[in-house]
């Protein structure tokens, strides 16, 4: 019996001095349960595009573009249908008839090549600037994600429906959105749209003066 009582003695004493120990947490240099936490962020890209002032900037330059050379292209072809019809009214075969078969030609053939290189002009122009749009909203994940401490951010590109009616939209082409979806939930801590707007707008407002908040802290 005394011999149970001082091992019992002796376990609490054990006890007593290995408690405080670890309450105090680890001991320097040792990894913290934390260190092994993965710091996840979300953000809706599709959303920021559409609303970023870079964007609509853009949206309203390509439309003032494409305008232009609509107009253009209407003027081009104006001139050809008044070609062809004063050539109507010659005799076919006559100097005059085919002086005008031959500026005819002509301007259809520069009329095709204008559609060509307004189609280029177009395509290069939105390309450009939606990479360097786009490229503007990762530079700005980066930076809220360094001033959060996340490991990783997750794209949201999952489809926004304006209603519950889906009957213009194919079943196929339905299945595929919803499949591709990389997102089913994200509460409003882990996601970090509204942060991204704000840095990609104060960057795109001050890029005239060289000024940019991006990494800032």
């Amino acid at each position: 019996m005394r011999r149970t009582l001082i091992a019992f003695a002796g376990l609490l004493i054990a006890l007593t001095l290995w408690t405080p120990l670890h309450a105090a947490g680890p001991a320097p240099g040792a990894n913290s349960a934390n260190d092994h936490l993965l710091r996840i962020g979300v953000v809706r890209v599709g959303q920021i595009y559409h609303s970023m002032q870079e964007g609509k900037k853009f949206e309203a330059e390509f439309r003032n573009r494409r305008s232009q050379l609509q107009q253009d292209q209407q003027k081009r072809t104006d001139e050809l249908n008044q070609l062809v019809s004063q050539r109507e009214q010659l005799k076919p075969g006559s100097a005059q008839w085919n002086d005008l078969r031959a500026q005819i030609d002509q301007k259809t053939a520069e009329l095709e090549i204008a559609k060509q290189m307004a189609q280029l002009q177009l395509d290069r122009y939105r390309k450009t600037s939606v990479k360097q749009a786009y490229d503007h909203i990762a530079d700005a994940v980066a930076a809220i994600a360094e001033q959060q401490h996340l490991d990783l951010v997750i794209a949201d590109s999952s489809p926004e429906f304006l209603g519950p009616d889906l009957d213009a939209i194919p079943y196929a082409q339905l299945d595929q959105m919803l499949a591709a979806r990389a997102v089913l939930f994200a509460n409003k801590k882990a996601d970090i749209t509204d942060e991204v707007l704000l840095m990609v707008d104060a960057n795109f407002a001050k890029q005239n003066t060289g000024v940019s908040t991006t990494g800032n802290k």
